[in-house]
């Protein structure tokens, strides 16, 4: 393998162009790749401000949810609290509702009782009465009925009218 004169400038030539390239490149190259470093560097900064801040907020409405389920459990505990007060209240009223019903009937009980015996009373009376009323009609006779009227006369004959 034989190396022309030819070959030898393309080395040289290529040589060349890649030097001059790599000074007048390099700068700009640099430039490029440092501002895209920059760049980058600046979005991970930022990545990891937002990442923060996502955290705190991820944290802050974690606090909320906690203290909102914590009000929430108060709210139902309050809320299951005054229930089984009304159910207590609505038992002890029943109760106190039946309590003068049974009051109030055996009341109504003793006084219908009442009402009865007087009823009776009043109705042995009247059969008495008339009883007595037949047996006198029967056993009294006439002399007999104005010997009791004379002496009731004679009985009041004492007394003096006012």
């Amino acid at each position: 393998m034989t190396v022309n004169a030819q070959t030898i400038f393309q080395w040289i030539n290529t040589a060349i162009l890649v030097i001059v390239l790599v000074k007048l490149l390099k700068p700009m190259v640099a430039k490029l790749l440092q501002s895209r470093a920059d760049k980058i560097r600046r979005m991970v900064e930022q990545s990891k401000i937002e990442a923060k801040n996502a955290a705190e907020l991820k944290l802050e409405f974690q606090n909320k949810l906690s203290r909102i389920q914590q009000e929430e459990k108060g709210l139902l505990d309050e809320a299951r609290r005054k229930a089984a007060q009304r159910e207590a209240e609505a038992v002890a009223s029943a109760k106190q509702d039946a309590a003068d019903i049974v009051e109030r009937a055996k009341a109504d009980s003793v006084q219908e009782r009442e009402n009865a015996k007087d009823e009776m009373r009043v109705r042995i009376i009247e059969i008495a009465t008339k009883v007595a009323e037949q047996y006198v009609e029967q056993k009294l006779t006439q002399k007999k009925q104005a010997e009791l009227i004379d002496s009731a006369i004679d009985g009041l004959g004492g007394a003096k009218w006012q």
